[in-house]
């Protein structure tokens, strides 16, 4: 099962606390969070790891090598794709997918966000999925409108900060 990591982006609104590391490589209560990440999707089942990476990405391939020398990745497949220039989300994808040779389903997350559970229910749907989390405040984020049957009509950009 492929896993496509978004990991590529700048971390505009965390830069001042970052101190110049990419957002997954912040440390959560003495663990790196990317650590904490790879945990959880290696517990849900994932076994194969694609990043896609841009800024930071040297100090983003040191950890995952020293993780698949000595650590949890070390029986798992990890493959770096680097962004010759920031490509976005979409782009991020585009880019991953036109560049490998991957199978028909893979799976994307992003490496800067917690998801508590839900991906069972994502592997278990024999067709296009996206999994969303439901906040109560949307203003840092987009805001889906879902119709019924489950489907997303439309997607509201998030507010310019």
């Amino acid at each position: 099962m492929d896993l496509i990591v978004l990991a590529g982006g700048f971390g505009t609104r965390l830069q001042s606390v970052l101190n110049g590391l990419p957002k997954p490589l912040v440390d959560v209560n003495g663990q790196l969070f990317l650590k904490i990440l790879f945990e959880k999707w290696i517990f849900e089942g994932f076994s194969n790891f694609v990043l896609s990476l841009h800024y930071g990405s040297d100090k983003i391939i040191e950890f995952v090598n020293e993780e698949k020398n000595n650590g949890i990745l070390k029986n798992h497949s990890v493959k770096f794709m680097e962004e010759p220039k920031p490509l976005g989300t979409g782009g991020a994808i585009s880019h991953v997918v036109t560049q490998l040779d991957l199978p028909d389903e893979l799976y994307i997350a992003n490496a800067d966000t917690w998801l508590g559970g839900g991906y069972n229910k994502m592997f278990n749907n024999k067709s296009n999925v996206i999994g969303i989390v439901e906040v109560h405040n949307v203003a840092r984020y987009g805001q889906l409108e879902i119709n019924n049957d489950q489907l997303i009509t439309s997607f509201n950009k998030k507010n310019a900060d």
